[in-house]
């Protein structure tokens, strides 16, 4: 196996440009699913991984939706099962 420090390219490129297409490269080829969530608890990065073990479609996360309304979304849909309804239902009377 050999590693290069620099993806090639016809031209000379920007050792920021590298770093990030190295970085961008890396997450969408790693195994584990990946999603970055910014102070303001929206979705800004996410990879194909994390769409399949979370069976999320890709456009869902693309909207930039924040984690609230991700979480919102996945218990709609029954993700977290009856324990979740049976929460919700206790915090409502609240």
């Amino acid at each position: 196996m050999t590693a290069t420090t620099s993806p090639p390219s016809a031209a000379p490129a920007n050792n920021t440009n590298d770093l990030m297409l190295w970085q961008h490269l890396a997450l969408a080829h790693i195994d584990q699913g990946i999603l970055v969530i910014d102070p303001q608890q929206r979705v800004r990065y996410f990879n194909a991984q994390v769409c399949t073990l979370l069976d999320l479609p890709p456009a869902l996360l693309a909207s930039q939706l924040t984690i609230q309304e991700l979480t919102q979304w996945q218990s709609e849909r029954g993700d977290f099962g009856p324990q979740n309804a049976a929460l919700e239902a206790s915090l409502h009377d609240y």
